[in-house]
């Protein structure tokens, strides 16, 4: 992870459903304006579709629903976050990225089964936070999606 020193680390702050997410910047490739996205028959719900970037294709997650919330807000705030994971390119569908900053280095691990999208928390201002592991957000069987970045 981008630590800015040995207990911190620097965050994209994305807010989904109300509530804010932390997404490490050493994984962030950059932040779009909600695509039009090509929808992907038979995929579960969480991947809203795809998208063409820099002449990738690339998969777009719906956090709002990978985090069991309900779909993403489509308002003009919304972002898709780009990320390079193990698998390849990735996007991810938020209402809006709230800031970029430095952040407690994460002090607990979090195995959610019904939201794998989840990580590690720490605290921001003395409130949890949660960092989000993209790369769990989308099946094994859908890795033929990702684009190698």
């Amino acid at each position: 992870m981008n630590r800015g020193g040995k207990d911190t680390l620097v965050a994209l702050l994305v807010v989904v459903d109300d509530e804010t997410y932390a997404i490490p910047c050493e994984d962030v490739l950059e932040v779009v304006p909600l695509p039009m996205l090509v929808p992907v028959p038979g995929a579960p719900a969480s991947l809203e579709g795809t998208f063409s970037f820099r002449g990738e294709i690339v998969p777009v997650v719906d956090l709002g629903r990978a985090l069991g919330r309900g779909p993403s807000a489509t308002r003009l705030s919304a972002r898709v976050v780009i990320v390079r994971t193990p698998r390849g390119l990735l996007g991810a569908h938020v209402a809006r990225v709230s800031d970029v900053k430095r952040i407690a280095a994460p002090s607990r691990s979090i195995d959610v089964p019904r939201a794998p999208v989840l990580a590690e928390t720490t605290t921001d201002d003395g409130r949890p936070i949660h960092l989000l592991a993209l790369d769990r957000s989308l099946p094994s069987e859908l890795d033929g999606l990702v684009g190698r970045a």
